[in-house]
């Protein structure tokens, strides 16, 4: 979103992770892979909703308590590839990050 820039990429190649940061210092994580294994979300901090990113069935889980992060998860429409943003920045921009990624296959 405005205000952040990218400061890291880390890619394995099954997974990659691109951390962006504003000038408060506060980050927002960019996750993207196979879909494969469990995932653990702390959702003591959070209010859960079902929403939709370009079509698909996303998990938001919007913080509720200063200094612990927001998350969203979805996957594509084929179900070959996951996606997740944690950070602090409001479940608003975390939610126009993700209308804004395309998958290419």
């Amino acid at each position: 979103p405005e205000g952040y820039e990218e400061v890291e990429v880390w890619d394995v190649g099954v997974v990659c992770v691109t951390t962006y940061r504003n000038e408060e210092g506060e980050e927002i994580y960019f996750e993207y892979s196979a879909p494969s294994g469990a995932l653990t979300i702390d959702n003591e901090h959070s209010d859960y909703s079902e929403i939709e990113i370009n079509g698909c069935k996303a998990h938001l889980f919007a913080s509720n308590t200063e200094g612990k992060p927001s998350f969203l998860l979805w996957m594509n429409k084929e179900e070959t590839a996951f996606f997740m943003l944690e950070g602090a920045a409001p479940p608003e921009d975390l939610i126009r990050m993700a209308e804004s990624i395309s998958v290419e296959q």
